[in-house]
């Protein structure tokens, strides 16, 4: 089976993931972008672990996530504010920044260290979900074989994902949910939530999560 760009997360509660889509439709309005949050196939996410996979490897990944999701239970988490970056390539970034707990940083180290063994880092547009022209998800093509579909895939999320390890991970863990492209002045203030799930999702352009391969409940 061809190889997926995949990133292990946590789902936020449906009132975070109504502020981050909130926040995603005021930044359309100001921006180009192409990342149009929702809760189908284009997930508001907190990242815990980005890399590629083996698609046989999905099966093995889901009862790791379950053996991890019995350890913790589900985390009180606090929304701080909005923060907009200058991303690498130039581009602003606007993101709701997570106080980073020490309940939510064992979890990110967990993840990293078990699925660590499974993902590798060599990383191609093909691996990435693809998309037709109309934007409608291809679900039966090779993904090899429809690789023109795939490129578009912008050389910033293939570097998210090969970078992670290094620049993302352990004590440069640095939790958030991506919003989106541009800044607004749309305001959030410190904000409690409770996730209540691990997944395992396939990106999409702009490191997205476009579709749930595998979740578990935390206790």
């Amino acid at each position: 089976m061809a190889k997926l760009a995949v990133d292990v997360v946590l789902l936020p509660s449906e009132a975070m993931m109504d502020q981050a889509i909130a926040l995603n439709r005021r930044l359309l309005g100001r921006s180009d972008q192409g990342m149009i949050l929702n809760k189908k196939d284009c997930l508001p996410h907190i990242s815990l672990a980005m890399g590629c996979i083996a698609g046989e490897a999905v099966p093995l990944i889901q009862t790791i996530l379950g053996k991890i999701a019995q350890r913790f239970p589900k985390l009180d988490l606090t929304a701080i504010a909005v923060r907009a970056v200058t991303s690498p390539a130039g581009r602003t970034v606007s993101s709701i920044e997570i106080e980073r707990t020490a309940g939510l940083q064992r979890l990110h180290e967990a993840v990293m260290s078990k699925l660590s063994p499974h993902f590798s880092y060599t990383v191609s547009p093909e691996m990435f979900f693809v998309f037709l022209a109309d934007g409608v998800a291809d679900e039966t093509a090779d993904a090899t074989a429809d690789a023109t579909a795939n490129t578009t895939i912008d050389k910033a999320a293939i570097s998210w994902v090969e970078n992670f390890p290094a620049q993302s991970s352990f004590t440069r863990f640095s939790p958030h949910i991506t919003a989106g492209f541009g800044q607004t002045d749309y305001r959030l203030g410190p904000m409690r939530f409770r996730p209540a799930s691990l997944a395992l999702c396939q990106l999409g352009n702009f490191c997205t999560c476009r579709r749930i391969l595998a979740a578990a409940d935390l206790r």
